[in-house]
Order: structure tokens, then sequence, then C-alpha cells
């Protein structure tokens, strides 16, 4: 399964979410990946167009939660469901 790592933001101040998107990157440095969860507010959206365009230079990669779902899982939901 996959769960968050991350929730951005929990304090709603540029600062805190900034040390909350340091935290993504250290989590996914760390496990080789990392989720992160927020909410459409505008100090988040803020920090998050700050944030993007830094990604691939630092070696980031975004990719949709979907990518991290194990291939195996659909089969098993699907076997549950019958």
């Amino acid at each position: 399964f996959v769960a968050r790592d991350v929730f951005l933001d929990n304090e709603e101040t540029p600062e805190a979410v900034r040390q909350q998107l340091k935290a993504v990157e250290a989590a996914a440095k760390r496990d080789g990946t990392a989720v992160a969860i927020g909410h459409p507010k505008a100090v988040t959206l803020d920090a998050l167009r700050a944030w993007l365009p830094t990604l691939a230079a630092r070696g980031f990669v975004l990719v949709p939660l979907t990518d991290l779902v194990p291939d195996e899982a659909p089969a098993v939901v699907a076997k549950a469901a019958r």
C-alpha cells in the first residue's frame, strides 16, 4: 500500500510549508519515494509554485500516485471484489 509521508500545510505559514517540502525531499532521498498531501490554500500553492520548478535540476521527479502502487494490487482488489 501507499501512505502519506508528509502533510504540507498542517501549520499554515510559508516557512512551515517550506520546511515540510524539505521533509518531502528528505523522505524521497531516504526511501526512494515520498508522498505529500496538502490543501489548495494560498500558502501551500505559493510554496509549491516556487518549489516545483526546482525539482528536476536537483534530481527529483514527480509521478502520479498510481505509479507507486504495486502492479499486483489491482489483481488483489479484483479478486476480493468477486
